[in-house]
């Protein structure tokens, strides 16, 4: 795992890269109905436990480019 520190947000991003994930199509599906449900304390949470992005590892060429993905 790698963190980068974005100044220009006041935050870090943390970045892993894993490799033969099986269920990523239910973890995929899990984001996308997390940000449909509405704003109260059920979606506020689901919303805090899925806070992550699915990046194409094959599509990275810089931290440059990861800092404005995160950001």
């Amino acid at each position: 795992m790698e963190s980068l520190k974005l100044d220009f947000a006041k935050s870090t991003i943390h970045l892993a890269l894993f490799n033969d994930v099986i269920d990523s199509s239910q973890l995929r599906q899990r984001l996308i109905n997390a940000s449909t449900l509405p704003d109260n304390d059920e979606g506020d949470n689901e919303r805090s436990t899925v806070d992550y992005a699915f990046i194409d590892a094959a599509m990275v060429c810089s931290h440059t480019l990861l800092a404005l993905l995160g950001g």
